[in-house]
């Protein structure tokens, strides 16, 4: 028998699986992102099938597998806090884009602490702004973060105020002689902001001034940026949509 693990961590999903069993992606402090099946979770007599939910931070034991691992244990780290039915959505984007951008058992410290900042400062802050700062550190952290300094096509280095525009294809921006049709155009106040986004503190933010259509437009380059970089629709950016948030 392989040798079982602990370590703290915050569900990401949770799938119903058969008749009693649940499959859970979890991201954990120490060991990335742990898939793990949970025997008999869906029993009602289950405490750990209780304590199995989306969001709430937990201590872990489990065995490694050659598919997907086994939980031993799970006991509830904290209680989980108290969100309305907004900051819950802008949540569910805060685990969809963690479980696509990370890895299983590629531990990374720096994307947990960001994660459990961004979740304990939905209550208090714009979630909006909360949800697209953890994004931009993410890509980041995982290594996608885009190219902003010099044209992505002919790499010369960008002059203040100089049009230029972003380009999903390459990665990042390009000059006003490579830009192609479908890029979106961008000023130097929006780089700015992407900026400040990356070095915001989640754990201590200061305050930040950004008017409504430069945020739709910051929100606008790093979903499209993000779906480019999946390939797939994310369920949660769909439900934000539909109930208008």
């Amino acid at each position: 028998m392989r040798e079982s693990f602990t370590d703290e961590g915050i569900i990401l999903r949770v799938e119903e699986r058969g008749v009693a069993d649940k499959y859970v992606t979890c991201f954990t402090k120490n060991h990335g992102r742990v898939r793990f099946v949970a025997f008999g979770a869906k029993y009602q007599k289950s405490a750990g099938g209780r304590i199995l939910q989306v969001l709430t931070k937990v201590n872990i034991e489990f065995v490694p597998g050659k598919i997907i691992d086994k939980l031993i244990n799970v006991e509830l780290a904290e209680l989980p806090q108290k969100l309305d039915f907004t900051q819950l959505a802008y949540a569910a984007v805060l685990a969809e884009v963690t479980e696509l951008f990370t890895v299983d058992h590629q531990s990374d410290e720096e994307v947990y602490e960001h994660l459990l900042a961004a979740l304990a400062l939905l209550p208090k802050k714009l979630p909006r702004v909360v949800v697209l700062a953890y994004c931009v550190k993410l890509l980041a952290s995982t290594g996608f973060n885009p190219r902003l300094g010099e044209c992505c096509q002919c790499n010369k280095p960008l002059e203040k105020d100089e049009d230029v525009f972003f380009s999903l294809r390459y990665g990042g921006v390009l000059c006003a002689t490579c830009h192609e049709e479908k890029d979106f155009p961008l000023n130097a106040e929006i780089l700015e902001f992407y900026e400040k986004f990356l070095a915001m503190d989640l754990h201590e933010p200061q305050p930040l001034e950004i008017k409504g259509s430069q945020l739709m437009q910051m929100e606008k380059i790093v979903s499209e940026f993000i779906l480019f970089q999946v390939d797939k629709p994310l369920k949660s950016l769909r439900y934000l949509n539909q109930v208008g948030l």
